[in-house]
């Protein structure tokens, strides 16, 4: 079996894992504790005062962060993600050593028809 893989740098490698017993399916799934605590983490936040120049110009801005914090908390559908993320055919294996994680779907053939244009 062969896999093209997209590594965190942008770059694309084949890899080839000779049987199928080499790569390990599996299914994302997040533990409702790990959940539970990012939430109770994320409710504990100690905002700083804000600083006279504010907005983006000296690091992220606090409002936007704060926003994007509750919406973790409350809005975020992790289920529904990982719904969404298992819908596809993941794998875990390694190669020379090291630890990947990559998707497997199939392609959807291309084809192209010379198409003859009368003059």
């Amino acid at each position: 079996m062969g896999w093209l893989i997209l590594t965190k740098s942008g770059l694309i490698v084949a890899v080839v894992v000779k049987t199928k017993e080499m790569a390990n399916p599996y299914k994302i799934h997040i533990e409702q504790t790990i959940l539970d605590d990012l939430s109770r983490r994320l409710s504990l936040t100690r905002w700083p005062d804000e600083l006279k120049i504010s907005g983006w110009e000296l690091g992220t801005d606090k409002k936007w962060l704060q926003e994007l914090c509750s919406y973790w908390q409350t809005g975020f559908d992790w289920r529904k993600q990982e719904e969404l993320l298992n819908a596809f055919s993941h794998f875990n294996a390694t190669v020379s050593g090291t630890g990947i994680h990559f998707i497997q779907q199939k392609s959807i053939p291309l084809f192209f028809n010379k198409i003859n244009h009368k003059r």
